[in-house]
């Protein structure tokens, strides 16, 4: 009887430490990935500042899930003048967080995103078209 009083005495403290574990900011699950968004607040007063760098490139086209080569696309019986054939694009994304309290933390983001796409004409030309600026600013 003995042993076992002291064996589930033992269990109990073992199972207990990391209940009574202390959380600070250093642990491993304080934030989640950077490119989770929104997963955590600030003590007031803290400003963090944050800057990413993404790139995505796309190419190829497709009817439902089976791709479709650009030259049938545009062939007579494909039904169109023209189609993309390349779409790189860059965004830079400047984001900056403040706690003006211990339970309200504001935050926004600014990203500047530059793209082309590449294009195929039915009579043989080809042309690109590219975009940049500011994209859609976030607040919250």
């Amino acid at each position: 009887m003995k042993n076992s009083t002291i064996l589930g005495a033992f269990a109990l403290l073992v199972l207990a430490a990391p209940v009574a574990a202390q959380w600070n900011a250093s642990r491993a699950d304080s934030h989640a990935p950077v490119g989770v968004m929104a997963d955590h607040r600030h003590e007031a007063g803290e400003v963090m500042l944050s800057y990413r760098y993404m790139t995505m490139s796309m190419e190829g086209s497709r009817i439902g899930t089976d791709p479709v080569a650009d030259a049938d696309i545009v062939s007579t019986g494909g039904g169109f003048m023209i189609t993309p054939t390349r779409m790189p694009m860059t965004m830079h994304m400047f984001g900056a967080m403040f706690a003006p309290s211990d339970r309200i933390t504001f935050m926004a983001m600014l990203p500047l995103v530059s793209s082309s796409m590449d294009h195929i004409t039915r009579h043989g030309g080809s042309f690109t078209t590219e975009s940049g600026g500011v994209g859609d600013v976030k607040v919250g």
